[in-house]
């Protein structure tokens, strides 16, 4: 992937698409209103949501494979030492019931073998860097996360 950078843009120019994301994100193929940011700074998920919310967005949610793994391979690229990351699935709500944060409908999943785990807590939805499949997790487990944002949003600020 080739980046030029501005102060606060990145343009991808890999095969030709351009991403006038926040700085260190990359926008959405299927959508070019969404840039993905990749933050890493550990947090816990509903810290991560509402840094997520104070740029415009929401934690991720993936509604297909493609995207699944562009963020799972894109993350293991940013985010550094991490083995896997949130997105904004949960079922805080009603055990079992799994939503996204922004409200989409859970259309697309990814799962592992034996997930999403029904213990009590675990409730929050995490991506692996390594093969792309979700587990479920205590929701407060610190962990990086990527945010799903329009492109003229500020960058995420953890602990804001």
């Amino acid at each position: 992937m080739k980046l030029t950078e501005s102060p606060s843009k990145t343009t991808d120019t890999t095969d030709s698409i351009k991403s006038d994301c926040p700085n260190g994100g990359i926008q959405s193929i299927t959508n070019s209103s969404i840039c993905y940011s990749f933050v890493t700074k550990a947090s816990e998920f509903i810290e991560a949501e509402t840094s997520c919310q104070s740029s415009g967005g929401h934690l991720a949610s993936i509604s297909d494979g493609f995207t699944n793994v562009r963020l799972a391979q894109y993350a293991k690229k940013t985010l550094i030492g991490a083995t896997d990351f949130w997105i904004g699935g949960q079922d805080l709500g009603q055990k079992g019931h799994w939503v996204w944060t922004d409200g989409a409908n859970f259309t697309f999943s990814n799962w592992a073998t034996e997930q999403p785990l029904e213990l009590p807590g675990f409730d929050c939805l995490g991506l692996t860097t390594a093969e792309g499949f979700w587990y479920t997790y205590d929701c407060f487990k610190l962990k990086p996360y990527v945010c799903e944002i329009p492109p003229t949003a500020p960058l995420p600020t953890a602990g804001t």
